[in-house]
């Protein structure tokens, strides 16, 4: 038996296996289905997985994060402390999340202020 045969093998069992389980239950990276892979069962199929999660995959995203974080740092480092600067950071690049109103203010309120008000 060849080793494309072999391979070829334990990919369709793996396929079957996973064929089985409800898709939302089912391995969406690399490192969750190597996670879940036995290398008794699967020993090729385990190195292939351990390859392919290690390997570096581009997106777009860590460029979009440093983009985002250089132009809010050119404008914003000589005005606000870095905890607030990190905050908006955050902010900008998970713009997806939203954030009510009421959400910020009951963080805010937990949190005590000691202001000398000159009357």
């Amino acid at each position: 038996m060849t080793s494309t045969s072999i391979i070829k093998g334990e990919y369709g069992r793996w396929k079957a296996k996973w064929m089985k389980v409800p898709e939302d239950e089912r391995p969406k990276t690399a490192i969750d289905a190597l996670n879940n892979c036995s290398a008794t069962d699967y020993p090729k199929l385990a190195v292939l997985l351990q390859i392919f999660a290690t390997l570096p995959v581009t997106t777009s995203s860590p460029e979009r994060t440093f983009s985002v974080l250089r132009l809010l740092k050119t404008y914003l480092q000589s005005v606000m402390g870095e905890e607030r600067l990190n905050g908006l950071t955050s902010m900008k690049i998970h713009m997806d999340i939203s954030v009510t109103p009421d959400e910020v203010i009951d963080i805010l309120a937990l949190k005590p202020r000691k202001l000398g008000f000159v009357l």
